[in-house]
């Protein structure tokens, strides 16, 4: 599984800003900062401040955000 990777879509109602596969996924909620790998548990949760998306070793967006739902599921 090494090249394993994460489908991720991060969207608003209006505008698409992410639709490919990624290596990585961190963001942070009310707990505090985390990381998303592919095959994470499933969950939902509120997400505050940033998210920021890997692919390899170079972080390819960053998006500041100031409150959204983040859910994964079935590595997506």
């Amino acid at each position: 599984m090494d090249n394993a990777k994460l489908f991720l879509n991060i969207k608003s109602r209006g505008k698409v800003y992410y639709n490919d596969f990624c290596d990585i996924v961190s963001s942070t909620n009310e707990v505090g900062p985390f990381d998303i790998l592919p095959f994470h548990i499933n969950f939902v949760c509120l997400i505050k401040d940033y998210t920021h998306v890997y692919v390899g070793d170079s972080k390819i967006l960053d998006l500041k955000i100031a409150s959204g739902i983040l859910k994964v599921e079935d590595n997506r």
